[in-house]
C-alpha cells in the first residue's frame, strides 16, 4: 500500500478522488513519514546483514586457502572482540609458519581481525584424547544451544 502510494507520487499520476484540502496534505505527510520510519531500520540492518555475510566469506575463503592441508576442529568468531579462534588438527605448524599464515589475513580483508589458533597434531594425538576432545566440542556447543535458548 506504501508502495504504491510512493509509487503514483512520484510518477505524478493524479487520484481524482481525493480533494487536496488540509486533510489530504496532512494524510500525505502521515505517509512519507510511515515510509521513512519503515525504510530506514531496513536499510540499516540490511547494511549489518551484507557486512556480516562479507565477514563469514571472507574468513572461509582465508580458512580453506591457508589451512588446507588442517583440519578445522572448531572455529569461533567474535564479533564483539574481532577475533577469530581456531582449532585445527593436522602436521605441527611452527611459529614462523603460523605467523606467515597470518600475516596473510590482509589479503582476505582480515586485517583488523585478530587470529588466535590452538594445534592439536595427528602426532602427538592418541585415539583416546581425540575422542575426548570431540565429546568435549560437542558438551561446549549443547551448553552454547542451551544458553541461546534461554
Amino acid at each position: 500500500m506504501i508502495a504504491t502510494y510512493i509509487g503514483t507520487n512520484v510518477m505524478m499520476v493524479k487520484n481524482p478522488y481525493v480533494k487536496h484540502n488540509r486533510e489530504a496534505s496532512k494524510m500525505r505527510k502521515i505517509l512519507i513519514l510511515v515510509s521513512l520510519v519503515l525504510i530506514i531500520p531496513s536499510l540499516a540492518s540490511a547494511t549489518t546483514l551484507v557486512r556480516d555475510t562479507l565477514i563469514n566469506e571472507s574468513i572461509n575463503n582465508y580458512l580453506s586457502d591457508q589451512f588446507e592441508n588442517h583440519t578445522i576442529l572448531k572455529k569461533k568468531y567474535s564479533k564483539e572482540n574481532n577475533t577469530l579462534k581456531l582449532t585445527i588438527s593436522g602436521k605441527y605448524l611452527s611459529k614462523a609458519e603460523l605467523q606467515s599464515i597470518i600475516n596473510k589475513q590482509n589479503e582476505y580483508g582480515l586485517k583488523n581481525i585478530s587470529i588466535q589458533v590452538s594445534q592439536l597434531t595427528n602426532d602427538r594425538l592418541t585415539e583416546k584424547e581425540l575422542v575426548d576432545y570431540i565429546i568435549q566440542y560437542k558438551n561446549d556447543d549443547d551448553l552454547q544451544q542451551i544458553e541461546k535458548d534461554k
